[in-house]
């Protein structure tokens, strides 16, 4: 997933998403 980091399930400095589809993986 492009917006969140998947070592921590955090987003990833800068990204502009914080839920819905860009981090269901989260």
């Amino acid at each position: 997933n492009p917006c969140c980091d998947a070592a921590t399930c955090k987003l990833i400095r800068g990204a502009q998403c914080a839920e819905g589809l860009c981090c269901d993986q989260c």
